[in-house]
Parts: C-alpha cells; structure tokens; sequence
C-alpha cells in the first residue's frame, strides 16, 4: 500500500511529466513544467512558454474549439539528475530521462522510456501519469486517458491526474464526467485554482454559466493574478449581460497580460454591448 502523500496546489490544465528522484527516504516526485491541451475559440487555451506571455502565445498557436480558458501556471523543467545518473538500470531513471526527451519535444523516445519504466514498475502512478501527459501531447487521446485512469487506479487522491483527465473529457466533451474529476479533486485539495477554473469551464461548456461563474470567481479569489480565471470571469459575466463586471475582468487581464488579443475584443464587445443597452 502507497503511504498517504500530501496535495501540492497545482494550476495546470495539462501537467507535465513528473521525473521520480531518488532522496535519502526513496522516491519522490518533482513538480515540472506545466501546460494545457485544450484550446477555445475567442477563449484562447493557454499554453506553456518560458519567453512569451502565455497568452499571447497561445492566440496564435492554438487550433479553436468552443470553450474556456483552461488552466496554465509556471514553468520549472526537469532536474538534471538524468543526465548526471549515468545509464538508466531502474524506473525512476528511465522516467528521469523520458522527461528530459519529452520536455526537449523528442515525445517519441521520452514515451519508449516510459514504457520500460512501466515493465518495471507497472504499479507506479508517476509512470502512468508521465505517459497520460505524453500520449496527450501526441495526441493520443484514449491511450492518455488510459493512463491517467491507472494513475488514479493506484492513487485515487492524484489531484494532477484529476486535473488533467477532466480536460481531456472536456475535449471529448464528456462534460459529467470531466465535471466529476474535477470535483474529486476539489474535494482533496479545496482551493486549487486549476480545478476551479476547469470545472467552471466545464459547467460553463454545458450551459451552466451561472454555476461556473462561481467557480471562476473563486478562482480569482484564491489566485488574484490568475488571468485565465479573469478572462473566464469576464467572459461568463459578458454571457450573462452583466456588462459593467464584463469590462472590469477584461481589463484586469489586460493588466496581467497587456495586449491579449481576446480580451481586448472582448472588452471591446462588453462596452459596446452596454452602450446598446444604455441607448434602449
């Protein structure tokens, strides 16, 4: 049996690999680079940059769908200890060097090395996370969520895996179930922003904009400068015809990211709208 770890708050909508050091008490995992994988239309998904703002990055690379912004926080890349432990002979260093291949873009081989890692800890839920993230980035959408659910058959409490198989279902749209991953996780890690500002995403894909405005709003309010929140935030009270909130988040964004091409239009389409109100 697993021993009890303890949650760390995590933003991501796609977390990245997760390399297995080796410390004096055994295994531990590292906290990696963090990204998304589900875009959005006018609601751009971010995505991982260590150089450019993230979303203004994302404006231009990402495919649209229709959809909120999902989460993505940090960067912090792969430890060097790969590169310093000599030739692999166990999992935690097959793993150490599948991330180093993945985070370099060489997905391919990053995924060869994570599966002989599995052969040799096929019961390992870093292993099983390490290639949800991988296969997702491929693509790979069923085989990615065949491993975050072994992930989280092994650890149920993987607020990560949660996080990132909610986004996957979302870009499925197999809305109920995205929505009960992300509240799992909310019930083990209450105020983790990335799971509030996905399930409000979810609830908001369904309709359900009422209910997911609370969720963004209380993503802002553990977070304050989490601008993917603000722009859900905003968006949401746009949809609702809450004009003058609408324009107070959109601006809020464009403090925390200058220049965010769809805030600004969508700033532009909030005062518009009420001016039209004001004129009727």
């Amino acid at each position: 049996m697993k021993p009890a770890r303890p949650v760390r708050p995590d933003r991501s909508a796609q977390s990245p690999p997760r390399p297995l050091l080796r410390t004096k008490g055994g295994l531990v995992a590292s906290i990696v680079v963090l990204a998304s994988v589900v875009a959005a239309g006018v609601w751009v998904a971010t995505r991982q940059s260590s150089t450019v703002p993230q979303l203004q990055r994302a404006a231009t690379e990402l495919p649209a769908t229709n959809g909120f912004l999902p989460s993505d926080p940090a960067t912090q890349h792969a430890t060097n200890e790969a590169e310093t432990a000599g030739p692999p002979e166990s999992a935690p260093d097959l793993v150490n060097r599948g991330t180093e291949l993945v985070n370099r873009g060489s997905i391919d081989e990053g995924i060869a090395l994570y599966l002989r890692a599995m052969q040799m800890a096929p019961e390992d839920e870093e292993v099983h996370f390490n290639l949800g993230f991988a296969y997702a980035k491929k693509g790979r959408i069923a085989a990615a969520i065949h491993h975050y659910m072994e992930a989280l058959r092994i650890f149920p409490e993987y607020v990560e895996a949660h996080n990132n198989l909610g986004n996957l279902l979302v870009g499925q749209r197999q809305y109920d179930l995205a929505v009960e991953h992300f509240t799992a996780a909310l019930k083990i890690a209450p105020e983790n922003p990335s799971a509030l500002n996905n399930l409000g995403r979810a609830l908001a894909e369904q309709g359900k904009v009422q209910e997911a405005l609370v969720q963004f709003d209380e993503a802002v309010r553990v977070t304050p400068d989490y601008a993917e929140a603000h722009f859900n935030l905003a968006s949401a009270h746009l949809s609702l015809g809450q004009y003058d909130e609408a324009i107070a988040q959109y601006r809020e964004v464009l403090r925390l990211q200058p220049g965010f091409p769809p805030a600004l239009r969508g700033l532009a389409r909030a005062q518009e709208k009420k001016a039209g109100a004001t004129r009727q």
